[in-house]
């Protein structure tokens, strides 16, 4: 499911890399905050498996 949703997001960001709008450039904010946050979750999971 992470997979899933990392591959989808770094598609909005590549697709939305270089573009001028505004609109654009807030997508790709969004999608690349939402990247970093599934990073983040991924890496407490290993911790919290670590730790058990």
């Amino acid at each position: 499911l992470l997979t899933s949703a990392k591959r989808a997001l770094e598609k909005i960001i590549k697709e939305n890399d270089n573009h001028e709008t505004n609109s654009q450039k807030k997508i790709r904010n969004y999608a690349e905050e939402g990247l970093l946050s599934i990073e983040q979750l991924e890496r407490d999971l290993e911790d919290s498996e670590q730790s058990d």
